[in-house]
């Protein structure tokens, strides 16, 4: 085209080194050029899809991870020793564990979708626990260490070491609590053995100490006793002499 218009009229030679320059020179240059964009956007991409699908199996990775917690943590939860129980806002049990099934004889068929009452004894729910229980869930959020008892399906009183915690959702809002019921009923009853033979053996002591008291105030008495006969004893010697 340059060679057509710009150097019509003139020489053949010009012709050919125009054209040996558009095309020997230019043509070249602009197809590396081309080449060398196409190059780049075919890295660029490849990259861009390599960083993807990194991204993509890392984040399978993590989600695979998380699963795996949840598995572990619900294999834990479900074969723990201690009672866990989960509850919605209004105290309907939602979730109960192996251990609560051992602890209060209840399977999970026969409790689930029940408010958590019926297993609280009676006096216990007349001095307000359960409503004590979810004004700390609203104020605290949370409960640690809390001694109190609940009834087994076979009418026994189990004593138990109650923490529960608040269970919130992304939001932060309070969606239910966790329960987990440790039975310390032998534990208790052993210390309650403990304490109550400290009071026999104080018993014991203060009797034996005021037996001993007795004993020492006895003494002393014939002790004196004693002296005055001893005393008495001299005068009559010495009236015996006299005479």
């Amino acid at each position: 085209v340059f060679s057509v218009f710009v150097l019509h009229g003139y020489s053949e030679y010009l012709h050919l080194a125009s054209d040996l320059f558009a095309y020997g020179i230019i043509g070249p240059i602009a197809s590396w050029f081309t080449l060398n964009w196409i190059i780049q956007q075919m890295e660029a991409r490849e990259q861009a899809l390599a960083a993807q699908m990194r991204a993509e199996q890392e984040q399978a990775r993590a989600l695979e991870a998380a699963r795996e917690q949840e598995r572990v943590l619900a294999a834990i939860c479900s074969n723990s020793a201690d009672a866990i129980i989960s509850l919605d806002t209004t105290g309907i049990i939602r979730t109960w564990n192996r251990g609560a099934e051992m602890m209060l004889g209840y399977t999970a068929n026969e409790v689930l979708d029940k408010h958590y009452r019926f297993i609280v004894p009676s006096e216990i729910q007349a001095r307000g626990e359960i409503e004590w229980l979810a004004g700390q869930m609203r104020e605290h959020g949370f409960i640690r260490n809390y001694e109190t008892e609940r009834i087994a399906k076979d009418g026994r009183r189990v004593i138990v070491d109650l923490t529960r915690t608040a269970i919130r959702n992304e939001q932060g809002e309070v969606i239910g609590s966790s329960a987990i019921l440790r039975d310390i009923t032998e534990r208790v009853r052993s210390e309650q053995a403990i304490q109550q033979l400290n009071l026999e053996l104080e018993a014991k002591v203060a009797e034996r100490t005021s037996q001993l008291a007795a004993a020492s105030e006895e003494l002393r008495r014939r002790n004196d006793a004693l002296e005055q006969a001893n005393r008495d004893l001299k005068k009559l010697d010495e009236l015996k002499s006299e005479f």
